[in-house]
């Protein structure tokens, strides 16, 4: 059984918040898994602004804090839940830290030592942040700084390891989607209560260097998987069949999105496949490996005009339920020129030296009223000269592939949900009759 702090640092004390249902749930999770939990309102707490830490800390504490510094001394693992205002936690929770890390309690000065010696040692801690911008945005441009700092202090108090959990996007988060972070939050919750085992002998250089090892050797068994299966056909019933029923390759993906199947295929034409950094940055990567010599060029508004813009031509369509896109090119070149065709006149093609390639996004209904987006991409060479030089061009950048695709379904369940979100949010704001 293990011991809980959990340490609110949202100042708004309606408990409708996300950032409170998810401390509440995580602490009801904790203690269905048999463990202790000691709840600290930080946010909710009046203390004054420390001016003059040199006098403020000759005297005791405030009550609230030496209660707050009872908790987190007898807690073995502490998490620390609060809003991302201005990239930064809210000053309520400033102030409480100020106040609670005070000297002598985290850190012990003096003596002959020339740094501060931690007196937390033995502690674990998680720290949940929930914010409107993306996650991945905060995570990977703006680097967490304000968190990062955090854990610094933590760990200088001796606390480690030290978590971190993001969630990003809740501004215009639906139902479905809170009910799944709450549930990410309680499995959390039981999985922070299990023993942990660290090794602390393990650099920083060493971690780095068996991370790269893992990541070259899952990339070498994705090119070998994936040289391999080139020509291992699956059937599956839809439109695609009247399209290609035999191909060399394939590549399918589906994720769920919590709106109607309706808004799921509105989605399709407003999404932007440029519109993601990591899609720009695939692309870029592909003309410098690939030696491409075509610059940047402005592409217009939503989906089906960009695939139109790029050559691409609509082969068949279930209206409302799907959409096939295809394209004649030579992918292996730096500089592929992708040319629509007719439905008949693309099944008949058959000139030597060329790959087809089609393209479906489809959207299958839920009996919740939720809907499935999927989509796959077939591709069938036309002898056996371009069969050898497309398998090896698969091989290798078929990982980049399945990004893009992975990348353009999330594009499309967020812009669904979001707007799902705010047409709930505008008739909850309607005035009654």
């Amino acid at each position: 059984m293990a011991r809980f702090a959990i340490v609110q640092g949202h100042p708004d004390r309606d408990e409708g918040r996300l950032n409170r249902a998810l401390a509440a749930r995580y602490a009801e999770a904790a203690r269905n898994a048999g463990h202790e939990v000691r709840y600290i309102d930080a946010g909710g707490m009046e203390l004054p602004v420390l001016r003059r830490p040199e006098t403020s800390f000759a005297t005791a504490p405030p009550r609230e804090i030496a209660d707050a510094q009872s908790d987190v001394a007898w807690a073995d693992h502490i998490v620390f839940f609060y809003p991302l205002w201005i990239g930064d936690m809210p000053a309520a929770l400033k102030i409480f830290l100020e106040h609670l890390f005070r000297p002598g309690f985290a850190l012990a000065y003096g003596g002959r030592r020339r740094f501060p010696r931690p007196l937390l040692r033995g502690k674990s801690a998680r720290i949940v942040v929930t914010m409107g911008m993306p996650a991945l945005l905060y995570r990977n441009v703006f680097r967490a700084h304000s968190v990062e700092s955090l854990r610094t202090c933590l760990r200088m108090a001796g606390i480690d390891p030290v978590r971190r959990t993001f969630f990003g996007g809740v501004t215009d988060a639906s139902e479905c989607r809170r009910r799944k972070w709450l549930d990410r939050i309680a499995r959390l919750a039981r999985r922070d209560g299990e023993p942990q085992r660290h090794n602390r002998a393990l650099t920083v250089g060493a971690t780095t260097a068996i991370a790269c090892a893992v990541m070259t050797a899952a990339y070498a068994s994705y090119v070998a998987v994936a040289f391999a299966r080139f020509g291992q056909n699956a059937r599956r019933s839809t439109l695609l069949e009247s399209i290609m029923p035999d191909y060399d390759v394939r590549l399918r993906h589906e994720t769920r999105v919590c709106a109607s199947p309706s808004a799921v295929f509105d989605a399709l034409s407003r999404t932007n496949i440029d519109g993601s950094p990591v899609v720009a940055a695939l692309f870029r990567a592909r003309a410098i490996v690939m030696g491409s010599r075509h610059a940047d060029r402005p592409l217009p508004s939503g989906l089906l005009a960009q695939f139109d813009s790029f050559g691409w031509r609509a082969l068949a369509e279930d209206p409302g339920r799907e959409l096939v896109f295809g394209a004649v090119t030579q992918p292996w070149q730096p500089d592929p020129v992708f040319r629509g065709l007719p439905a008949g006149e693309f099944v008949r093609f058959g000139d030597p030296g060329f790959a087809k390639i089609v393209f479906t996004l489809r959207v299958d209904p839920l009996p919740d009223g939720t809907a499935i987006a999927r989509t796959e991409t077939r591709v069938q060479t036309t002898d056996a000269e371009s069969r050898k030089r497309f398998r090896r061009y698969w091989a290798f950048l078929s990982p980049g592939m399945d990004l893009i695709r992975i990348v353009l379904l999330q594009q499309i369940k967020a812009e669904a949900e979001g707007r799902n979100a705010r047409a709930m949010l505008g008739r909850r704001h309607q005035p009654s009759a």
